[in-house]
């Protein structure tokens, strides 16, 4: 593990001095030699000729690469930046590089990826899962459907949004710890419907009771039976009379076949009116509270004169 109070910045620096000293004094050589056609007179026969000059400045240009990749990789891991910090290992570790660096950058992989951090994210609505859901970190977009795959972040706080249509959408800040791996977020776009809630068994469900029929019950429901039947019966002879005198007078009935039709549809209407009254009166009447009685006896006048 790099901390910051380690002397591997110092063994860092005094390497890449050493190889960028030792690739200098190799490239000159070379350079020399491609320029001494004694040199190359004086060569055995079956030696590979010198590689052009464009060749040996891409090779240079790499190796620089390289150091600026191992340079850069440690200062992206001290600034908590460890996806950028492993992706620059990954270009210091090639073949092309210099052995001391890519032996270092090789080293530094796997203690970033493991503590590279992840988030796995499951989303739900109406108490169902779904998948078609938009994500976007720090206001970045990154995927369009879940898949389950985790997704892997730097540590520190970061702000998630969810879309999924129709449901609006769902942001969350939340702080991710290094080396955290596969923290679940979970996303509730709409809440499940509500269902029944059914009593606890053994929990007896208390109804009203009803008071057995008595006969002021049975007078007011005959006389709303009786109110139900005289509005039936008026008003079907009221809308008879009306379609009798529109295919008869109309339009110049007289007030005495327009009042008769009026009056008995005024009748039907009291008639109906009082036998809902009457079915309300008989329904109060039997679900009302009952009074305890008491047992004691009536006042009396006791005593003997």
């Amino acid at each position: 593990m790099i901390t910051r109070g380690s002397t591997w910045p110092r063994r860092a620096r005094r390497v890449r001095r050493l190889v960028f000293l030792v690739v200098s004094l190799t490239t000159a050589w070379t350079y020399a030699q491609a320029a001494d056609p004694a040199s190359e007179r004086s060569s055995a026969v079956g030696t590979a000729e010198p590689a052009p000059p464009s060749v040996l400045a891409d090779q240079e240009e790499a190796k620089l690469e390289c150091f600026k990749n191992h340079e850069d990789a440690q200062l992206a891991r001290r600034q908590s930046r460890l996806l950028d910090a492993r992706s620059r290992l990954l270009r210091c570790s090639r073949v092309s590089c210099p052995a001391a660096i890519r032996s270092d950058c090789v080293d530094w992989i796997e203690e970033v990826t493991r503590s590279v951090p992840s988030v796995v994210v499951a989303a739900r609505a109406r108490g169902r899962d779904v998948v078609n859901v938009g994500v976007s970190i720090d206001g970045k977009r990154v995927a369009e459907k879940l898949s389950g795959a985790a997704f892997e972040i730097d540590p520190g706080e970061h702000v998630f949004r969810f879309d999924c249509h129709p449901w609006p959408s769902v942001e969350r800040t939340i702080l991710v710890s290094e080396g955290v791996k596969g923290r679940a977020l979970d996303i509730e776009f709409a809440p499940p419907l509500p269902t029944a809630i059914a009593p606890p068994p053994g929990l007896h469900v208390r109804r009203p009771a009803l008071h057995p029929a008595n006969r002021f019950d049975h007078v007011v429901g005959g006389i709303g039976a009786a109110s139900l039947a005289t509005s039936a019966t008026f008003g079907g002879w009221a809308l008879w009379l009306r379609h009798h005198y529109e295919s008869t007078c109309a339009p110049f009935c007289g007030d005495e076949e327009t009042g008769s039709v009026r009056t008995k549809f005024v009748i039907a209407d009291v008639a109906l009116g009082l036998a809902v009254a009457s079915v309300v009166v008989v329904y109060l009447h039997l679900t009302r509270p009952h009074v305890p009685s008491t047992n004691e006896p009536p006042l009396g006048i006791r005593g003997a004169f």
